[in-house]
Formats: C-alpha cells, sequence, structure tokens
C-alpha cells in the first residue's frame, strides 16, 4: 500500500459526527503492512487505529481441530467429516497451526470430498492435498522485484551540497510568516535552485528507466527530510511528514530532470 492511500485512509477518519464515527475502516494484510502503520512516518495514522491486533499460530493440533469444527458448524453441519489422523495431517502440512494454510487445506480437502462423494475425509486424502500444495509453493517462488536503494552514505558525508537552512525565530519587527498553505505551493519552484546532491547521485539516476527514478526520487526525499527535519514545517502542515516529502519527491525529481535535460541538450559547435 502506498504512503499517498495510507494517508487518505487516514483523512477519512475525520468523517465524524459529534456522537460517533461515520465510517469504519477494517485494515487486514500480512507483516509488511504492520510495519507500514507502525514506521514513525505513519503516527498520525496509528494514534486512530482503535483495535490492533496480530494473528499468531493456534497453538496446539486440538486447538486446530476445534477450530476447523467450529467453522464446520457455523456452516452448518455438526457432522464430524474429518478423522482424528486427518487433524495429525492438517496440523503437519499447515507448519503447525498457521491458520492461511489451515483453510486453505481444509477448502481443498472438502471440495475433494465433494468431488468424490466421501462422507468422511482421512489423512490419506490430506497428505495428497498437502503434499501437492506444497510442491505447488516450492515450485512457483513469490516474485521478487529490484528495489532501488539510495547510495550508502557515510555519516561525514553530506547528502545535500546546498541544504535550505531552517527558518529564523521570529522578531517583533519581522512579519509574519505565510500560512503553511502558502508556504507549500511558493517555495518548491525556488527549493530547486537551492537544493544540489553530490554528482555521484545524478549519475545513479541517470541509468534509471523512468519508474525507478521516481521511487529513488521518494528514497532520497525521505531521507532530506530525515536529516533536515525542519522542512517538515516549511513544507507541511504541523508535523505531518507526507506533504512535505509529496513536495520534496516532486523538488527532486525536478533537479534530476534538468540535469538530465541539460546533459541532452545539444551543443553548436563553434564556427
Amino acid at each position: 500500500m502506498k504512503p499517498a492511500a495510507l494517508e487518505s485512509l487516514r483523512l477519512l477518519t475525520n468523517m465524524q459526527s459529534d456522537d460517533e464515527n461515520l465510517l469504519t475502516i477494517v485494515l487486514a494484510g500480512q507483516l509488511e503492512l504492520a510495519r507500514r502503520l507502525e514506521h514513525p512516518r505513519r503516527a498520525n495514522l496509528f494514534q486512530r487505529i482503535g483495535v490492533y491486533c496480530r494473528l499468531h499460530k493456534i497453538e496446539s493440533r486440538d486447538l486446530v481441530r476445534d477450530y476447523i469444527e467450529h467453522r464446520l458448524e457455523r456452516a452448518g453441519t455438526r457432522q464430524r467429516l474429518f478423522t482424528e489422523a486427518a487433524y495429525d495431517a492438517i496440523w503437519e502440512y499447515s507448519e503447525h497451526g498457521v491458520p492461511r494454510l489451515i483453510n486453505k487445506i481444509a477448502k481443498l480437502a472438502l471440495k475433494a470430498g465433494q468431488t468424490h462423494r466421501l462422507t468422511r475425509l482421512d489423512a490419506p486424502l490430506i497428505h495428497q492435498i498437502g503434499a501437492r500444495f506444497r510442491h505447488m509453493s516450492e515450485a512457483m517462488p513469490p516474485e521478487r522485484r529490484d528495489r532501488v536503494r539510495a547510495p550508502a552514505l557515510s555519516p561525514q558525508e553530506p547528502l545535500l551540497v546546498e541544504a535550505p537552512s531552517a527558518a529564523p525565530p521570529p522578531s517583533a519587527a519581522a512579519p509574519s510568516p505565510p500560512p503553511p498553505a502558502a508556504v507549500g505551493h511558493a517555495q518548491p519552484a525556488a527549493m530547486a535552485e537551492i537544493i544540489k546532491f553530490p554528482e555521484h547521485i545524478y549519475a545513479k539516476a541517470r541509468k534509471m528507466p523512468p519508474e525507478q527514478r521516481l521511487r529513488y526520487a521518494g528514497q532520497l526525499a525521505a531521507e532530506v527530510l530525515k536529516r533536515y527535519p525542519h522542512l517538515i514545517q516549511q513544507f507541511g502542515a504541523n508535523n505531518d511528514p507526507v506533504p512535505a516529502w509529496n513536495v520534496l519527491r516532486n523538488v527532486v525529481m525536478r533537479q534530476i530532470e534538468q540535469r538530465l535535460t541539460g546533459e541532452a541538450a545539444p551543443v553548436a559547435a563553434p564556427h
């Protein structure tokens, strides 16, 4: 889930009346979703979560049996469809209690029982399903995409050649600063002239296709905010880093595109 989608969910949580919330959102996913929600940049969304839980393995073989029989009872049957040996096999093939695998194996077993008109689902059937399911999982490894990573920088090496300075403290003679909305719209063009990266960063971006270049710009923008946190208030509203990150990403992309356009421009030979 992209940062922009999570930010949209956060805005939706503002839909509430004086007495109650007008919208209930349920998020379910793998551990990657939990890591995104628990990230410090998502603190403003994570703090609005009313109920947060993680689904762990079912602890024992007997609890797996109780879980399956409860699901069958809720579906409308009190008949014991799985034998005790079948539950032993399900326990083994589900990696000792992973709910997703239990559901998958039990569903395939019920489908096979319906196809072959079986009244009892025994261990040999579970072994066939489990072995085939395991073989298919091993034969089709999950697709992995190469991730574009920012170049390694030593703590002493500056990320920016020219870094924007923090705003000076207000004084009695100084005019009041513009509202956050005006700052967010007025500064990006000027910031494109202030932010300068070392040459090796532009060299790395030059070798990337456009879609990877955009992700790379987002990573650089996040690193800039990490090293120069005062930019969050200069570009965003309150302490929300998402608007500032979005502005900086566009600034970085403009920097990269200007550099590439300048390199691609033909140079006229002198007469």
